[in-house]
């Protein structure tokens, strides 16, 4: 009879071990448990890459299968930092950590009726190093209508976090300014224009637009009209008030240009030819272009062509910057 009782004592005993070990619960879930316990560190506005090792393994009860939706993925502070799915397996739900704002949270799985929690995995968020000044630099502050000019921009300290900024003008008929802070001459006057960061801390710097100077744009062409078989190989000497001409030019109404060409053949004994002629410009030719053209003659200097010549005709074309 003793030894009865004794034995009906022991499954009690087993019986209530058994039910300690394991809460009876609702859902599907048994056991959550995640891959790796490492403490996380992820920066303001990234998130940790889509690893095979980030993972919570899910336990399930005997003869049972769960979804997604039976787990929650929290984090204690989402403010700080936030966990979210990012794929599933047979038994693993893999996460992804995103860094919201500075500070320390933790984050962990639970069952959906909140029955079975995983271990805890500390995560920091370093506060931002945010902008405390702004540099704006340029190569100059005067300007001609349709010029342009890119600042210079210094944002310190120098490791900053978010090196982004936004800009402004204060009057966008003088100069406007895009998401570059590359400026653009619009109209005669003074703008201020004005770089913000994303924490508030902001620059600003003038510009004044000479509004009786166009920049214009310039090409040169001087193509060949005669038969005459004379040079083979040439060089071109274009000028404008004794400068070699480039892409563009800053003009004024009532400016006189002068322009001369000199072409010269290659050879032992090169036949060379020169022309050159002014203008006057007018207020109506910076708005509209215009052109300019003269003709350059090249005499041969000997052999079966003596005396013909090489005729070219050399044009200057202005044309307003934006067309």
């Amino acid at each position: 009879m003793k030894k009865t009782i004794a034995f009906i004592l022991v499954l009690l005993m087993l019986f209530a071990l058994c039910a300690c070990g394991e809460k009876e619960t609702s859902g599907p879930i048994r056991k959550l448990s995640f891959y790796k316990t490492n403490e996380i560190e992820v920066r303001v506005g990234e998130t940790t890459k889509d690893s095979y090792s980030n993972y919570v393994t899910v336990s399930t009860k005997s003869g049972k299968d769960f979804s997604p939706d039976d787990v929650l993925l929290i984090s204690d502070n989402p403010d700080v930092a936030q966990i979210s799915l990012s794929k599933t397996s047979l038994s693993k739900l893999y996460y992804v950590i995103t860094g919201v704002g500075g500070g320390e949270t933790v984050v962990y799985a639970s069952s959906a009726d909140g029955s079975v929690v995983s271990e805890k995995i500390k995560v920091t968020v370093p506060k931002p190093i945010e902008a405390e000044n702004i540099d704006i630099s340029l190569e100059k502050t005067e300007l001609a209508v349709g010029e342009s000019i890119s600042p210079k921009l210094t944002i310190l300290p120098e490791n900053t976090d978010d090196k982004t900024v936004s800009w402004i003008s204060s009057d966008e008929t003088v100069a406007t300014v895009n998401e570059k802070g590359d400026i653009v001459a619009r109209g005669g006057g003074t703008a201020t224009l004005t770089a913000s960061s994303s924490n508030g801390v902001s620059s600003s710097v003038d510009v004044t637009v000479d509004g009786s100077k166009y920049l214009m744009r310039l090409v040169v062409t001087h193509p060949r009209d005669d038969d005459n078989n004379i040079g083979e190989e040439w060089s071109y000497d274009v000028k404008i008030n004794g400068e070699q001409t480039t892409s563009t030019i800053v003009l004024s109404p009532k400016e006189k240009l002068n322009c001369s060409a000199k072409f010269t053949e290659a050879d032992k004994n090169p036949d060379v030819g020169e022309a050159s002629t002014s203008y006057t410009v007018k207020e109506e030719d910076l708005l509209n272009g215009f052109t300019i053209s003269m003709d350059l003659y090249v005499k041969e200097n000997g052999g079966q062509n003596s005396g013909k010549s090489a005729h070219f005709i050399v044009t200057y074309t202005f044309s307003p910057i934006g067309e």
